[in-house]
C-alpha cells in the first residue's frame, strides 16, 4: 500500500512538472523611454555651448518672451560695437546690445533684462524709426514738392504766360531799337523780381515744413522711447527681474558717452519711468509672468556659424517640421 502511494505521488509530480496549472510567463518587450529634457538640462547645455554673453541674453529673452506671451515669434540677438538708435527698425525682431554697455552691466542681469525688454518692446509696439538717411530723403522731397507748388502755380497762370510771350514778341520783332531794349529791360526786371519773390517764398515754405517735420519726428521719438521704457519695465518684471534694474540701466546710459538720448533726455525718461512704476507695482506682474513661464517649455536656439549672433526660436520650434513633430510625434 505504501509503495502504491509513492508511485502515485511520483506520477503527480511528473504531471505538475510537464503540465503546470499556471499560465506561462511571456517575454515582455523592453521599451526605451527617452527622458523629457528638463529646463535645467536645456539651460546647462546652452551654458556649455554658447559664449557667456550670448548665454546670458538667451536666458533673458527666453524668460521675457515666455512670461509676456511674445514667444510665438523668433528673436534675433546681436552684440554690436557701434551704437545705433534705430537698430530695432533695421531687421525683423532684432535685439542689439552694445558691447560697452554689456561690459558695464556685469553682474546686473535685471538692468540688462530691462534694456533687452526695451528693444523687444519697440518691435511689439511696431515703432518706426527714421534714420538720418531717411530724414535727408524726406527733406529733399519737401524741397521738390514746395518748388512744384510755388512754380507750378506761376506756370499755370495763363494770363501771365501770355503777357510775357506777347511782350517778348513785341520787343523782339515789332519794336526794335531803343524802345525794344526798354521793353526787354522792364520785362527782365519784372521776371527777375518775380523769380526772387518765388525763391523767397520757396525758402520760407521749406523752412516751415522742415520745422514741422523736426517737431513731428521729435514727438514720435519721445513717445516711442517712453513707451519702450515702459515695455522694458513690464516685460522684465513679468520675467522675474528686479524693478530697480530699469532705473539702473537708464542711469548707466545717462553716464555713458554716446548713449545719452536728446529726445527725450534721459533725465525725463527716468522721471517718467519712476511715475510709471508707482502706478504699476511689480508684485502682480511677477505673478502673472511666473504662471506663464511654468506653463511653457524653454525656447530652443541656433547659434550663427561665426558665433556672433543668436536666433532664439519661437515656441513652435525652428521650423514647421519641428512644429509638426511636436504635435504628432516623429
Amino acid at each position: 500500500m505504501f509503495a502504491w502511494k509513492l508511485k502515485l505521488l511520483a506520477i503527480v509530480s511528473l504531471c505538475s512538472l510537464f503540465f503546470p496549472n499556471h499560465p506561462p510567463i511571456l517575454a515582455q518587450a523592453t521599451v526605451e523611454n527617452t527622458p523629457t529634457p528638463t529646463a535645467s538640462s536645456v539651460y546647462q547645455q546652452a551654458k556649455e555651448k554658447l559664449p557667456s554673453d550670448l548665454y546670458a541674453i538667451y536666458r533673458i529673452v527666453d524668460r521675457i518672451a515666455r512670461a509676456n506671451e511674445i514667444d510665438s515669434r523668433p528673436w534675433q540677438v546681436k552684440i554690436v560695437k557701434k551704437y545705433d538708435n534705430f537698430s530695432f527698425a533695421s531687421e525683423e525682431n532684432l535685439i542689439t546690445v552694445h558691447s560697452s554697455v554689456l561690459n558695464q552691466l556685469v553682474g546686473d542681469s535685471s538692468a540688462l533684462a530691462c534694456l533687452v525688454g526695451h528693444e523687444m518692446g519697440h518691435h511689439v509696439k511696431r515703432h518706426i524709426a527714421v534714420s538720418e538717411t531717411q530724414k535727408a530723403l524726406l527733406l529733399a522731397k519737401i524741397k521738390e514738392e514746395t518748388e512744384q507748388e510755388v512754380l507750378g502755380t506761376k506756370k499755370t497762370s495763363s494770363t501771365e504766360s501770355t503777357v510775357n510771350y506777347v511782350g517778348g514778341a513785341i520787343a523782339n520783332h515789332v519794336l526794335p531799337g531803343f524802345l525794344g531794349n526798354l521793353v526787354n529791360g522792364v520785362l527782365e526786371r519784372r521776371n527777375t523780381n518775380r523769380a526772387q519773390q518765388a525763391e523767397k517764398r520757396i525758402q520760407e515754405m521749406i523752412a516751415q515744413k522742415t520745422e514741422d517735420l523736426e517737431q513731428r519726428l521729435a514727438l514720435q521719438s519721445k513717445e516711442q522711447e517712453l513707451e519702450a521704457d515702459q515695455m522694458g519695465y513690464l516685460t522684465s518684471i513679468r520675467a522675474g527681474f528686479e524693478p530697480e534694474g530699469c532705473l539702473r540701466a537708464l542711469d548707466l546710459l545717462a553716464k555713458t558717452p554716446g548713449f545719452e538720448t536728446v529726445i527725450p533726455p534721459t533725465s525725463l525718461r527716468i522721471e517718467s519711468l519712476k511715475d510709471f512704476i508707482t502706478k504699476n507695482p511689480p508684485q502682480t506682474l511677477a505673478q502673472e509672468g511666473e504662471a506663464r513661464i511654468s506653463a511653457t517649455q524653454p525656447l530652443t536656439y541656433d547659434l550663427s556659424k561665426n558665433g556672433e549672433s543668436l536666433k532664439i526660436n519661437s515656441r513652435h520650434g525652428a521650423s514647421v517640421a519641428d512644429d509638426i513633430d511636436a504635435k504628432f510625434g516623429k
